[in-house]
């Protein structure tokens, strides 16, 4: 995951370059959907179409990801930012608002362990469509190794747990984006169909709302300066 800082974030600010990291993190994600599109048998079904979609997902997460590292490179710092040391001794610590992040986070981590488990309990249901148990499975080990990484930086109050809690939200996001693809090609009920863009929305949205959060309020400026 720190390939991604690594390939968008510049220590030097006027020497940044926005298509030279555009073209790096592209390389990154076009690799890890093309893995996750061959597991799943997209390109013998319909090659065209499978590469159209990898095409444009690539393009969109590249630039995101790139955005997101400029975006939130220098907000912290050991410092605390550009907070005075009066805010600095007021907001610092993991309370308030950042109470409701833990909370979410320890209950996102809760899910990831049981779908996980819930996936590899159900091998057997897969029989005929191992590509599905193999995404299912290599999507949950991801969530479940991510969230928690995400917790360990959240709980030391690490400076770089802003852009990874985001990163998270933009996992989640993209991985319920690829189900719903996976989905529409396969026959199933317009129930299950609409549960996947309740949750892809809600994640989304809630990304959006707690991204926003983490990155401009006070507390999490104050909280999050450890190297």
């Amino acid at each position: 995951s720190t390939a991604f800082t690594d390939v968008a974030n510049d220590a030097n600010p006027k020497a940044f370059n926005f298509w030279r990291s555009f073209l790096k993190t592209n390389i990154l994600v076009g690799t890890f959907l093309i893995i996750v599109f061959w597991l799943l048998g997209s390109f013998d079904e319909d090659g065209a179409d499978a590469l159209l979609g990898l095409l444009l997902l690539t393009l969109l997460l590249s630039t995101l990801i790139v955005v997101i590292n400029r975006g939130t490179e220098g907000v912290f710092t050991k410092e605390g930012a550009i907070l005075s040391e009066e805010d600095k001794k007021k907001y610092k610590g993991l309370s308030g608002w950042l109470s409701l992040v833990a909370l979410g986070l320890i209950v996102t981590a809760g899910y990831s362990i049981f779908s996980f488990f819930e996936t590899l309990g159900m091998q057997e249901d897969y029989q005929g469509a191992p590509f599905l148990f193999m995404y299912d499975f290599l999507t949950g080990a991801g969530s479940l190794g991510l969230v928690g990484y995400v917790i360990y930086l959240f709980f030391k109050e690490k400076m770089i747990f802003p852009r990874y809690f985001i990163y998270l939200y933009l996992y989640l996001t993209s991985v319920n984006i690829i189900t719903l693809i996976i989905l529409g090609s396969y026959s199933v009920s317009a129930a299950d169909m609409q549960d996947t863009v309740t949750t892809t929305a809600r994640t989304a949205v809630g990304g959006i709302i707690w991204g926003l959060y983490v990155i401009k309020s006070k507390r999490s400026r104050a909280t999050f300066i450890n190297d």
